[in-house]
């Protein structure tokens, strides 16, 4: 036996529906549920505070000399914004030959041989990439 497909509903139909509803049974001018109160002040605390993402550099699967060079410009740019902190992502190194990685040290080196640049660098939360990431503070601009 085949099934019915379930027709849909016109929209203005669905519309006009919860208008006439509205009309006959107004809410309450009282305080909301509780399951509405709970559902707002969920979302009024994300949007309330919500902390901008931070600036993202993406060098995992790149030839080490691009993925330098690429790094070396973007901090330079970002500096000149006057960004505080930003992510690199350097991936894990799994795809490596030997299984040694090779980008996320090279990172690492160039980041500390920039002092310049760098006020400074840890391993990204783990929301941001975590071990496959680093979390990059720059020092002002002078």
């Amino acid at each position: 036996m085949a099934k019915r497909r379930k027709q849909k509903s016109d929209p203005q139909e669905v519309r006009k529906e919860m208008l006439r509803h509205l009309a006959e049974h107004p809410p309450s001018a009282e305080t909301p549920a509780p399951e509405q109160a709970k559902m707002r002040s969920r979302r009024t605390a994300r949007s309330e505070n919500p902390s901008p993402p931070r600036p993202r550099l993406m060098l995992r699967k790149m030839p080490l000399d691009l993925a330098l060079s690429r790094l070396h410009g973007f901090l330079i740019a970002k500096q000149a914004l006057g960004t505080q902190e930003l992510i690199v992502v350097v991936g894990k190194g799994r795809g490596s030959p030997d299984g040694i990685p090779v980008l996320a040290p090279a990172v690492r080196g160039w980041l500390e041989e920039h002092p310049e640049l760098v006020a400074g660098f840890e391993e990204a939360p783990l929301r941001e990439g975590g071990a496959g990431a680093l979390l990059v503070r720059l020092r002002p601009r002078s």
